[in-house]
């Protein structure tokens, strides 16, 4: 998919529209041969950040094919 983002503006001036979004596989390949996946996620408020942890946590158990309670 190829297109432009929606213009965000500047936080602090630093602007918030340079960026890009490209495949993971084409990233890895370019920059990252020995990987190291580092991942943020913003919960919407306090209230739902345990849930959203719990959530991240399962997916990551799904990707690395580890048992629900290990470690």
């Amino acid at each position: 998919m190829v297109g432009v983002g929606e213009k965000i503006g500047s936080t602090f001036g630093v602007s918030q529209d340079n960026f890009v979004f490209i495949p993971l596989g084409t990233f890895r390949n370019l920059f990252m041969p020995n990987l190291e996946l580092l991942v943020f996620v913003k919960a919407p408020d306090a209230q739902h950040m345990m849930e959203l942890e719990d959530e991240v946590r399962v997916l990551m158990r799904v990707r690395r094919h580890l048992p629900y309670h290990g470690e």
